[in-house]
């Protein structure tokens, strides 16, 4: 006579544990991601979005320090997120983060101390435009920023974090419903 085989429930209680864990960890598992594709933009010098990589554009002056927009490396390490339940929110802390995501126009206050600082720079470099700056008689200085995003809505990047999502269910499916 045959053996009936022995049915195994799975351990719903810690089913249940983990699956509250995994909720949890899901906003910051999209945070990190976040900050992650927002810094490799400054990597990658462009915006990503459905049409693929847009291009920032150059600086106007060649041969500048570092790349567009990371001559400290400020900006792009200026990130933070926070998380709730169910939402993620990444800052730039930076304060001239916003204008050079969205471009605009800067103007700059020329004082005694800023005269200075250009006779500074122009016996450091010898490069004529601090000369110039220093003995301007302007008491404001304009300059365009060109839009230069680095943060916001990105459909390619939902897309990853989706993927990554349903990549850790259906982890969570795979070690629970053997």
């Amino acid at each position: 006579m045959p053996k009936n085989k022995r049915l195994e429930f799975p351990d719903f209680d810690k089913m249940g544990k983990d699956l509250e864990d995994l909720i949890v960890a899901l906003p910051d598992l999209a945070g990190v991601a976040a900050v992650n594709f927002f810094q490799d933009r400054f990597k990658q010098k462009g915006w990503i979005d459905q049409g693929g990589l847009e291009p920032w554009s150059d600086r106007k002056e060649k041969g500048g320090n570092g790349s567009v927009l990371m001559v400290t490396g400020k900006l792009k390490d200026s990130y933070d997120y926070n998380t709730g339940k169910d939402w993620v929110e990444v800052t730039n802390f930076a304060p001239y983060s916003k204008l050079h995501n969205e471009g605009g126009i800067a103007t700059i206050k020329i004082t005694k101390k800023s005269r200075g600082f250009f006779w500074y720079m122009y016996k450091k470099t010898s490069q004529p435009h601090w000369k110039f700056m220093a003995l301007s008689k302007k008491n404001f200085f304009t300059i365009h920023i060109p839009k230069r995003q680095h943060i916001g809505h990105s459909t390619f990047f939902m897309k990853r974090v989706d993927m990554a999502y349903r990549k850790q269910l259906d982890s969570f499916a795979k070690n629970h419903l053997k």
